[in-house]
């Protein structure tokens, strides 16, 4: 797994994130996932999501590989060129890091603060 960059001393459990970000072409990437049962090729993404170019959704895709929330079934080699490949939802890891992050927000009381 690539090693994610996380700037600004935030917890490395929320390093996926900082790649997901807020972006709107992934997340509509991750919920056109779900709505295909979780796994899709390429081309059925483009057709589910036709208001993106298909070059923008490759490249947030690769992303989305890249910090573990898809699933390719070929490996990330040059052995995919011209072979279709089908992406995987990894549910788990996508709520764990919300998970993480619902946590991580959660005010702390004056108690608990002096205590760490």
């Amino acid at each position: 797994m690539p090693r994610i960059v996380v700037p600004l001393r935030l917890s490395p459990s929320l390093g996926g994130l900082v790649v997901l970000g807020m972006n709107a072409i992934k997340l509509r990437i991750m919920t056109a996932l779900a709505e295909l049962g979780g796994t899709a090729t390429t081309a059925e993404l483009v057709r589910e999501i036709p208001d993106v170019a298909v070059a923008s959704i490759r490249f947030h895709v690769k992303e989305l590989e890249e910090a573990s929330y898809l699933i390719a079934d070929l490996p990330p080699d040059s052995s995919r060129k011209g072979k279709t490949v089908a992406w995987t939802l990894d549910v788990k890891r996508v709520c764990a890091d919300a998970d993480n992050l619902k946590r991580s927000i959660q005010p702390i009381s004056p108690a608990r603060r002096s205590a760490t």
